[in-house]
């Protein structure tokens, strides 16, 4: 192959694998603030399915908490994250959240009632097969989310 291709196939390449990264990079303000609510989320459901998988003795109080934890950073409190004036900003958030606003907060609104499903189930001592349900369908809804509103990383 020819060098000089090579070497921008190279930077090209480089260029698009690091896109992810930048959208994030020096992100301030409310950008910021909803990067760092959806981490917090998405450790929450991670630790959460790693309990439930632990199996049969696991920790219903430690799932209620991270639950709650899920559910406190849905709905409203998600969407106030996203005001008209961050649309701008650099960010994963495509604008489509801006135009499509009221499916945006059905999402959000969804993800909130998965979440204190949930912890209801958790409180409940529902069965492991029935608080696995549970949770695939609050992954869903982040899934569900993301796919709309989300650029693709």
């Amino acid at each position: 192959m020819n060098p000089v291709i090579a070497c921008v196939s190279l930077a090209a390449l480089a260029i698009l694998v690091s896109l992810p990264v930048t959208a994030h990079e020096g992100a301030t303000g409310i950008v910021k603030q909803r990067m760092n609510q959806m981490s917090k989320m998405e450790t929450s459901l991670k630790k959460i399915a790693g309990i439930i998988r632990s199996g049969e003795n696991y920790d219903r109080k430690e799932i209620i908490i991270l639950a709650r934890s899920i559910a406190k950073h849905s709905g409203e409190n998600m969407t106030r994250l996203f005001p008209e004036s961050s649309k701008t900003m650099r960010s994963e958030a495509e604008a489509i959240i801006w135009e499509e606003w009221d499916i945006f907060q059905s999402e959000a609104s969804g993800l909130l009632r998965k979440a204190e499903t949930l912890t209801k189930l958790a409180s409940a001592q529902a069965e492991q097969a029935e608080m696995m349900t549970a949770i695939r369908q609050l992954a869903a809804s982040c899934t569900s989310c993301h796919r709309q509103f989300r650029r693709p990383k």
